[in-house]
């Protein structure tokens, strides 16, 4: 399990309507994002190990809103 956060210190959000094709771009400065993220971890010998897992946006401001996530990892 997994609980993370960011808080945004400066920059800027951009938007896309259907009313506008170039988009708008807006201020995101002190936004602050939680997630929180379960899944398991599989070993796959010495060097080698698969993760999956689901995640899932605490917060009302996110850069998505589920995830699901599938990952193979070797180290070295």
């Amino acid at each position: 399990m997994e609980l993370f956060g960011w808080h945004l210190l400066s920059g800027f959000e951009s938007f896309v309507s259907p009313a506008s094709v170039d988009g708008v771009a807006e201020e995101v400065s002190g936004m602050n994002i939680v997630n929180l993220k379960v899944g398991l971890r599989f070993g796959l010998g010495e060097h080698s190990s698969v993760f999956s897992g689901f995640g899932q946006a605490l917060t009302h401001n996110d850069w998505y809103k589920r995830i699901v996530r599938l990952e193979y990892r070797y180290t070295f």
